[in-house]
């Protein structure tokens, strides 16, 4: 036999061991391949659940920040009208309060003003019967003198 013709026997009977070796290594690298893709779809998805986080954080703080612009707009509004009633009741109480100190000093005023002219009166009293007194007496001593 030929080298040639041995070479080609010696080679269809390693032909079925090249073929499950080859089909072997093609799975090796299809495993490795998927293990590779399953990686790196992994890290893309925790690169995106960070970076969604992240957003979400941003939103967060951003929405917080309109919050407490609305409740304090809404505080200052409520003081505001808090503010008002205070101030209309104590306007009240102080009418009130005036209005009391003026009729106390319409009464006072008043008394005072009776009191004055019963004092007057007693008074124009006294002088006219001390003028009547004074005129008996002069006509009583004209009389008697």
């Amino acid at each position: 036999m030929w080298r040639g013709r041995l070479a080609r026997l010696e080679y269809k009977a390693q032909k079925g061991a090249i073929a499950i070796q080859k089909t072997y290594r093609g799975y090796k690298q299809l495993a490795s391949f998927r293990r590779a893709v399953s990686a790196v779809i992994a890290i893309q998805a925790a690169f995106r659940g960070f970076a969604v986080r992240r957003e979400v954080s941003v939103q967060a703080k951003a929405a917080l920040e309109v919050q407490t612009w609305w409740r304090c707009v809404g505080a200052v509004r409520r003081y505001g009208e808090a503010r008002a009633r205070v101030v209309t009741v104590q306007s009240l109480w102080r009418m009130q309060t005036g209005i009391r100190a003026a009729a106390e000093v319409r009464m006072t005023k008043a008394v005072l003003e009776s009191f004055l002219s019963a004092a007057h009166e007693r008074r124009e009293r006294v002088l006219r019967r001390h003028a009547a007194a004074t005129a008996i007496a002069a006509a009583w001593r004209g009389i008697a003198q």
